[in-house]
């Protein structure tokens, strides 16, 4: 992939999660998955995004991109949003609360673009088909969440709402 593809991919990546993100339910689910799972959100809207492109769901695959994706989550992402629940509701912090939050979901972006550019899709241990579907549960065995029943509901009703219109 030569860098305007990279540009290209990570510039459609984000346009598709933006899309995603916008659709009725998706981010009270993103959010529970991310809360209540230990789902990492921007690793799940790239699953979806490599499920409806049909790429292979590999664990390999998808260890890498978590080991490389984990530093920037540690060290940027999750500071900026345990400063912004922190601000939350608090009127004296009420600017610097916006601007934390811009500065969370811009970190957030950029990742996605460095993820899809980063990523070369070097399949191993594919698993028995491409869907979204596989694509979530290769994400979440990689970040090492035991798919439970509830779990697994959750992942199918992001597939569904990830679909295409």
């Amino acid at each position: 992939m030569n860098e305007l593809q990279q540009v290209e991919a990570g510039v459609m990546l984000r346009r598709f999660a933006e899309g995603v993100y916008e659709q009725p339910g998706v981010e009270p689910l993103l959010l529970d998955l991310q809360d209540n799972h230990g789902c990492d959100v921007l690793l799940l809207l790239y699953a979806c995004w490599l499920g409806q492109r049909r790429e292979a769901a590999s664990f390999s695959r998808w260890e890498a991109i978590v080991d490389w994706h984990w530093p920037w989550q540690a060290q940027v992402v999750t500071p900026l949003r345990t400063a912004r629940r922190f601000l939350k509701g608090r009127e004296d912090s009420a600017d610097l609360y916006v601007k934390v939050k811009g500065c969370e979901l811009e970190a957030e972006l950029l990742q996605l673009e460095r993820l899809a550019s980063h990523d070369r899709g070097e399949a191993l241990d594919i698993r028995r088909d491409d869907s979204v579907e596989e694509q979530l549960a290769a994400c979440c065995d990689a970040q090492g969440i035991e798919l439970s029943a509830a779990l697994r509901g959750r992942l199918d009703r992001l597939a569904v709402l990830a679909a295409p219109l």
